[in-house]
C-alpha cells in the first residue's frame, strides 16, 4: 500500500536554542503519540535543526508517555531510519573550523559551547542514510573525499550523492535500517578498535591505525604536544561557571554605575570640557619639557607603549586555526579523526577520554579504571566481564593508552614516535605511582578521583582506592559513573 507520510503540523513552541533535544523533547513526545493513535498515517517525518543531536532526539522514543498510558513511545511508533544531510561544498570548510555553534548561528542559547566539528560527527556517526548533498557543486575528487571520510566514520551508514537533496524515497522511508543499541555503540573509531575496519575507504586515500600503549603519558609533555598540533577545548567546571556569572554581574553593575554617572554630568559637561583641556594641555607641556631632558616618556604598566595594542599579539581563532593544520599536517598527514581514552600519570585511578575532529580536541574524564573497582561495582554480564578481566594486565590492570587516528596520506611512524615521547621515560617509571600524582607537573583542568566518583553514584567512597591521585579533585560536575567510554567486547 502507498505510504502516506505526515508533517507535524501543531505548532510547537521553540526552544530558546530551537533543538528539540532540549526542551521540546516532551512537546515532540505527546505529538507523535497523538498521531500515532490517530492512525491518519503510515509514516511520520521529523525534521530537526542542523544542530540538534541525533542520539537525544532518538532518546525520545525510549521515553514513557505521561498521559496515564504507562508505555513506552516505541510501543505506538517505532523509530525507523536517522538520516544526515551533508553540505558537500562546505565540508571541508566546516570540519576545519574553530568555531563553536553560537559563533555560527543567531538562534542558539549564548551558553551553548559545542564546536561545530563535534557536532558534524556526532550526526555522521549516528546516521543510518548520510546524503552528500551539493555534489554538483564540488569537484568529483572533492567529492570523493567527503564520500570517503563519511564512508570511515560510520561503515554502517547507507551513503548518497545528490543535487538539491533529490534522492529516491525509497532510500530514506521505511528502511528499517535504524538499530539504537549499533548507532550508540558502533561509530567508526570504535570499530577500528574492535579491529572491524573499513579498507575500501583507502581508495579514497583515508587510513587509519590503533595507538596502543601500557604505561602512561606525562601529563605536561601530552599537554604540550595537544596545544601544538590542536585546539584545545578546556571542559567548563562549575567553578568555571561561577566565575563567569559574578564577571556578567561586574559587568552589569559597571553599566549601570556608568548611565548613572552620564546622567549626572550633564549639566556641567561645559565646565568640565573645559577645564580637561586645560589640563591636557598643561600634562603635553611637561611631557614635551622632559623630551627635551632626555626623559624617557612613562609606558603602561606592563612595561609596553599605549599605542601598542593587544589586538595584534593576539591570536584568533582562525590564525589559530592555521597554524595547527600547518604543522600537524606537515608532521603527521592530515589528522581527521582520534578517539578513545588515555591513561594520565598523575590521574591513576580515572581514565581521560580523547575526543578530537578537524582541529579541536577535547580531553576529559572518562570514569574509574575498573582495575580501580571492586568487583561488585562492575558490570553483571558475563561476556562483558570476561572481556574486562581478559585486558587485566599486571599491576596496573586494564590501565593503558588506545587511541584510534583517522587521517589523510598519515605518517603513521613519526605520529607514533610523537605519542611515545609524551609516555613516562623508563627512569620516570621507577618513581612509585603512588607518588605519581606530586611528581610530575599536570596543566590539564583537574578531574574526580574514582573514590569521589563512585562516592557520589553510590554514597560510599570507603571501598576504593584512591591511589594517590587526590591531588586532581573534582573540577567537573559531569555525570561519567564508571560505564565506560571505552570498549571491552573486542
Amino acid at each position: 500500500m502507498p505510504c502516506h507520510c505526515g508533517w507535524l503540523t501543531t505548532p510547537l513552541q521553540r526552544s530558546q536554542n530551537g533543538c528539540i533535544c532540549c526542551t521540546l523533547r516532551e512537546d515532540l513526545l505527546e505529538e507523535v503519540a497523538k498521531l500515532a493513535r490517530e492512525g491518519r498515517f503510515d509514516y511520520l517525518v521529523i525534521e530537526c535543526t542542523g544542530i540538534s543531536e541525533p542520539l537525544q532526539v532518538a532518546e525520545t522514543f525510549t521515553f514513557t508517555l505521561g498521559d496515564g498510558a504507562e508505555c513506552d513511545l516505541s510501543e505506538l511508533a517505532r523509530l525507523d531510519t536517522c538520516v544526515t544531510v551533508v553540505d558537500a561544498a562546505n565540508f571541508r570548510l566546516n570540519w576545519t573550523s574553530p568555531e563553536t555553534v553560537t559563533d555560527r548561528f543567531d538562534d542558539v542559547a549564548d551558553e551553548d559551547e559545542r564546536n561545530v566539528v563535534d557536532l558534524m560527527t556526532d550526526q555522521l556517526e549516528f546516521a543510518d542514510v548520510i546524503i552528500i548533498n551539493k555534489a554538483d557543486l564540488v569537484t568529483p575528487e572533492e567529492l570523493r573525499f567527503v564520500e570517503g571520510v563519511a564512508r570511515k566514520m560510520n561503515s554502517h551508514a547507507k551513503v548518497l550523492t545528490s543535487t538539491q537533496s533529490q534522492v529516491d524515497l525509497k532510500e530514506v522511508l521505511n528502511t528499517g535500517r535504524f538499530d539504537f543499541a549499533r548507532a550508540r555503540l558502533a561509530p567508526g573509531w570504535l570499530q577500528e578498535i574492535r579491529g572491524e575496519h573499513v579498507p575500501e575507504t583507502l581508495e579514497y586515500g583515508i587510513g587509519s591505525f590503533i595507538y596502543k600503549a601500557r604505561r602512561p603519558f606525562h601529563p605536561k609533555r601530552l599537554r604540550d604536544f595537544a596545544d601544538a598540533h590542536f585546539i584545545l577545548e578546556e571542559p567548563v567546571t562549575e567553578a568555571d561557571v561561577m566565575a563567569m556569572q559574578a564577571a556578567e554581574a561586574e559587568e552589569a553593575a559597571a553599566a549601570a554605575a556608568a548611565t548613572e554617572a552620564e546622567a549626572d554630568a550633564g549639566a556641567g559637561a561645559g565646565t568640565d570640557a573645559d577645564a580637561a583641556a586645560a589640563t591636557a594641555g598643561d600634562e603635553t607641556k611637561a611631557a614635551d619639557s622632559k623630551e627635551e631632558a632626555g626623559e624617557a616618556a612613562p609606558a603602561d604598566a606592563d612595561g609596553s607603549d599605549d599605542d601598542s595594542g593587544d589586538e595584534s599579539e593576539t591570536e584568533t581563532a582562525f590564525e589559530a586555526r592555521d597554524r595547527v593544520l600547518k604543522l600537524t599536517t606537515s608532521e603527521f598527514g592530515q589528522v581527521l579523526r582520534s578517539k578513545g581514552f588515555i591513561w594520565l600519570a598523575t590521574r591513576n585511578s580515572v581514565m581521560g577520554e580523547w575526543g578530537q575532529a578537524g582541529v579541536m580536541l577535547c580531553v576529559d574524564c572518562g570514569g574509574p579504571w575498573f582495575a580501580e573497582l571492586p568487583r561488585e561495582h562492575w558490570p553483571d554480564h558475563e561476556a562483558t566481564v570476561a572481556s574486562i578481566e581478559a585486558q587485566m594486565e599486571g599491576e596496573f590492570g586494564d590501565r593503558r593508552q588506545e587511541l584510534v587516528i583517522i587521517g589523510i596520506a598519515l605518517k603513521e611512524a613519526e605520529l607514533r614516535a610523537a605519542l611515545d615521547a609524551c609516555l613516562l621515560t623508563d627512569e620516570e617509571m621507577a618513581t612509585p605511582s603512588s607518588e605519581w600524582a606530586t611528581a610530575f607537573e599536570d596543566p590539564w583542568v583537574e578531574w574526580p578521583t574514582a573514590a569521589e566518583m563512585v562516592g557520589v553514584a553510590h554514597g560510599d567512597e570507603a571501598d576504593v582506592e584512591d591511589d594517590g591521585d587526590s591531588g586532581h579533585g573534582h573540577g567537573h560536575g559531569h555525570g561519567h559513573g564508571h560505564g565506560h567510554a571505552h570498549d571491552h567486547s573486542h
